[in-house]
């Protein structure tokens, strides 16, 4: 019995010794989550803007990131307002509000910009403006890319019908005198005009069936016979 009792006494100084007992560990606190800076608000140039010459300044307001990160900013100019791969032509990062960039002559370009943090953590992009470069000589700049506003791409839509609803911009015309031709189906790569050359910037598709992935485009049309052919958007019904 004293053997059991002396060797109880002995394994508990040895667990005290070795802090066996626990209630002293430390308690190492966890870093707080790292939050994206917010998203830059373009300045210059404004949308549906012509720009004279062909080196342009891009400018735009100060992002805030809440840890009081270092920022920088990545400026992306494109030829179509979807910033598809082969349409960027200069993407260049900067940790100035500003940037200036060379582009060719008389083409329709869309800008927009994103916040980085020094976490490499980024904000969303801001909204999209749009720009002409002042041509040699044109008697016509072509309308802008049409911007959907209704379904969005890749959107899930509900109902049997649904209103496709877009914008149509101009540097050189006035906007109302714009006119769309529209096509929809649910082949890509065969649709069929629902609009033929109307102001409206809205239709109604045909009856939807659910479950189903469908396809749209609006070419837009100026009132001197210049014609801007649209990108294909597309949408699924639930």
């Amino acid at each position: 019995m004293r053997k059991i009792i002396y060797f109880s006494f002995v394994s508990c100084l040895l667990l005290s010794s070795c802090g066996g007992g626990g209630g002293n560990e430390e308690i190492i606190p966890e870093e707080p989550d790292n939050t994206a800076p917010s998203v830059p608000v373009l300045k210059t140039p404004t949308d549906n803007t012509l720009c004279i010459g062909n080196t342009v300044t891009f400018e735009w307001n100060r992002a805030t990131d809440a840890e009081g990160d270092g920022i920088s900013y990545q400026v992306q100019v494109a030829k179509d307002n979807q910033f598809t791969s082969t349409s960027i032509v200069k993407s260049e990062s900067t940790s100035s509000l500003s940037e200036a960039i060379t582009l060719s002559k008389g083409v329709a370009y869309y800008w927009r910009v994103k916040a980085i943090d020094n976490n490499n953590e980024s904000s969303e992009y801001s909204s999209v403006n749009s720009f002409y470069t002042e041509a040699v000589a044109t008697s016509n700049y072509l309308p802008f890319v049409a911007q959907a506003v209704t379904p969005k791409d890749e959107a899930m839509v509900d109902g049997s019908t649904y209103r496709l609803r877009w914008n149509g911009k101009d540097v050189d015309t006035n906007d109302e005198l714009l006119t769309y031709d529209v096509y929809f189906g649910s082949d890509a790569s065969n649709l069929e005009k629902i609009q033929d050359a109307k102001a409206a910037t809205f239709v109604d598709t045909p009856t939807l069936v659910a479950a189903t992935t469908y396809y749209w485009k609006v070419d837009v049309m100026d009132d001197k016979g210049g014609k801007t052919n649209g990108p294909v958007w597309s949408f699924t019904t639930n």
